[in-house]
Parts: C-alpha cells; sequence; structure tokens
C-alpha cells in the first residue's frame, strides 16, 4: 500500500495506491541449470495458456470481478503463470495479476506473414505498442513476440525484435 498526500497552505490532497518492485532474471543457479529468478531466488513457473475467452462476451469479460475471478481461480489452481496469449488483455486484468502474484507471459496476438518489409516494419511497431502499454505491470516476466510458424521471419530481424523489446522494457 502506498499513500501519498501533498499539503500546501492548509489545503491536503491525498491519493493511496499499491506499489512493488521485482527483480526478474535469468541466470544459471548452482547446478549449472538456466532458471528464472525472481527476487534473487530461483522461481519454477507453472502456468497456462489462456486466450482470455468469455462465453458471454468472447473476448471482453463481462465484470471486473470476473477479471479478478479468473486471476483467483488459477491461483487456486495451483498455477503461478498466466501465457497471455491471442489478444492483449483488459488493463484491469494485469492490475489483478499485480495485486494477486500472477506472473504474466504476454504474446503478440494473431498470427502474421512476416515475409515482406512492409509487415515486419508494422510488426515491430505494434509490438512495442503493446510492450508499452504494459510494461509498468509487475506482473509480466516474459515477452513472447513470435508464435508458431509465421512464416520465418529473417534472423536478422528476429534478432532486431529482440533488441528493440529489451529496450523498450
Amino acid at each position: 500500500m502506498l499513500r501519498a498526500t501533498i499539503q500546501k497552505d492548509g489545503d491536503s490532497d491525498t491519493v493511496d495506491s499499491f506499489f512493488a518492485m521485482r527483480k526478474v532474471e535469468v541466470k544459471k543457479d548452482g547446478a549449472d541449470i538456466t532458471r528464472l529468478f525472481l527476487n534473487g531466488k530461483p522461481y519454477f513457473q507453472v502456468g497456462l495458456l489462456d486466450q482470455g475467452f468469455w462465453p458471454d462476451g468472447l473476448y471482453t469479460a463481462p465484470t471486473d470481478d470476473a477479471l479478478k475471478y479468473d486471476v483467483e481461480v488459477t491461483r487456486k489452481l495451483g498455477f503461478n503463470l498466466i501465457r497471455k496469449h491471442v489478444k492483449v488483455e483488459d488493463q484491469r486484468w494485469y492490475a489483478w495479476c499485480d495485486r494477486l502474484g500472477m506472473l504474466v507471459a504476454q504474446d503478440m496476438p494473431s498470427s502474421h506473414d512476416l515475409s515482406t518489409e512492409l509487415a515486419r516494419e508494422r510488426f515491430l511497431q505494434e509490438w512495442l505498442e503493446i510492450v508499452d502499454q504494459l510494461r509498468a505491470h509487475r506482473c509480466i516476466v516474459m515477452w513472447i513476440p513470435f508464435n508458431e510458424h509465421w512464416g520465418e521471419p529473417p534472423p536478422d530481424f528476429q534478432r532486431e525484435v529482440v533488441r528493440a523489446t529489451r529496450a523498450a522494457d
């Protein structure tokens, strides 16, 4: 919990929020196995793929409570990571993941034909907009720009996307 108050000339304004810092890194542990480390400790991920489908709204959740419930049930089932696939979810879903301690691996939504220079330019622009939109959410521990077979984008382009993603994050 974070509370900030500004006072001036007898007037004050207070805002309540939440705050956290998290260190995420990939490194070798004592057994020389590459692992994800969370706050300096090895963290074993147990995750599922979530396409964010809602029977009564397709890809739009009916309520904020439904978004929260989705994350809570995922935790109760023993998972600690959700790979968000096919879409960028409503910001409220990421906020619930932040508050409830759920890690997120964010995919680039949908399939693309990346065989042309124009398609690759648009892909990179859209991807970096997604990273910019979501990077403040502490729940996101992985960015997944490529999924399945998208026309085998040139290796130089793949390296550029990785470099740009790291710089944007």
